[in-house]
């Protein structure tokens, strides 16, 4: 599903921690860039805006909180 794929992405950026390799950081990063580009009519609104913005904080909040609710 697209949003396990860029909630696991941007966990990438938001959770890293000192050490983690630049690279794995920056391919995540592209990665959220091309899934906004190429899928954006598959995603929320808010999805979009916070993604485009990068935001990723937000968005990953965003996705969390969508997956908890009932």
């Amino acid at each position: 599903m697209l949003n396990n794929e860029i909630e696991e992405r941007l966990a990438i950026v938001v959770e890293s921690v000192e050490g983690t390799d630049k690279n794995t950081i920056v391919s995540a990063i592209k990665h959220l860039d091309l899934l906004v580009e190429n899928r954006a009519d598959e995603m929320d609104d808010r999805l979009i805006h916070f993604l485009q913005r990068r935001s990723y904080q937000k968005a990953l909040e965003f996705l969390r909180d969508l997956a908890e609710a009932p």
